[in-house]
């Protein structure tokens, strides 16, 4: 996944969180390490790695986030029997870290999400103000505290080293907080940003039997072929309207040639509580193997119904 639901869908993502910290015994799990810009590694506590290792390792990425919704996308790997998170170098580069520094994770199931909370060396927190690229946040928030700034997205994954350096200089020609070009430990190239790779979306536009809910459903082809694995049976649908989350259960047929799936249980608890009416239509968007879908719903003229 390219970019985190919590990135793209704060509010919601908000909701999400509420409902597996109710529902799931070891839903978030938090723990103290270092951040160095000297060091790739951010090195994960023995006894959360070994509790959440194959979780972890399924997923291959995971998202740091800091206060001010700032995400760096960070690979998780195995080193030895230690988990680590990669690359740390990079975070400290953009959070202005000059020496190892100690900080709080807060782990969240939905994303894979690390909430990061810089601390001193006794583990009280600090005066972190955000990040310095691509604009100084920290200065920004010293001026005005109540300042409202677009958050940043990292994708540590596809961080290569370049000669283009020059790309990182602010106006006041600093790179990362550095005084100059020859102070950063490495090169630095562009992030790759391509939203489009990860999220998929199809419309369904509402008959009058799926308006009184006696249809399933019907997830198209080429949707389920390349997002549902054939084992999922379930996932949570998001009215981005109200927020409320459905459990749904995903199933499958077999018809002569030709494989189906479909969302029955808790889509009909959706389409009573959205009160859909013939003509509105809906707008899903999903990853790849989803925990969620999002809906939105559109209000459409009843004399636009289709009458199957």
């Amino acid at each position: 996944m390219n970019f985190p639901f919590s990135y793209l869908f704060p509010d919601v993502a908000e909701s999400l969180k509420r409902v597996y910290r109710s529902s799931v015994s070891n839903s978030n799990f938090e723990f103290e390490t270092i951040i160095s810009p000297n060091e790739c590694k951010i090195r994960l506590p023995n006894g959360f790695w070994m509790t959440e290792k194959t979780r972890l390792l399924s997923e291959g990425v995971g998202f740091i986030r800091d206060d001010y919704g700032n995400f760096f996308k960070v690979l998780i790997t195995n080193d030895g029997d230690e988990g680590c998170l990669y690359d740390g170098s990079i975070v400290s580069l953009y959070c202005g870290f000059k020496e190892p520094h100690k900080v709080i994770l807060n782990y969240q199931v939905l994303d894979n999400e690390f909430q990061m909370k810089v601390v001193d060396e006794f583990g009280q927190e600090t005066n972190y103000l955000g990040l310095q690229f691509p604009e100084d946040q920290q200065v920004l928030r010293t001026i005005d505290p109540n300042v409202v700034l677009q958050p940043t997205f990292v994708n540590t994954v596809t961080f290569e080293a370049t000669e283009r350096a020059e790309y990182l200089l602010r106006e006041d020609g600093v790179v990362f907080g550095y005084d100059d070009l020859e102070a950063i430990p490495f090169d630095v190239g562009q992030v790759d940003m391509n939203i489009d790779e990860e999220y998929f979306n199809w419309e369904v536009k509402i008959t009058n039997s799926m308006a009184a809910g006696r249809n399933v459903l019907h997830i198209p082809k080429h949707i389920a072929d390349k997002c549902f694995p054939l084992d999922q049976n379930s996932v949570v649908l998001v009215n981005q309207q109200t927020e409320q989350l459905y459990f749904c259960a995903v199933t499958t047929s077999y018809p002569p040639g030709r494989r189906t799936r479909r969302i029955g249980k808790g889509w009909y608890s959706f389409a009573r509580d959205a009160g859909l009416e013939p003509g509105d239509k809906i707008i899903f968007t999903l990853t790849i193997a989803p925990e969620f879908i999002l809906a939105n719903v559109v209000r459409g003229a009843a004399g636009n119904a289709l009458l199957i």
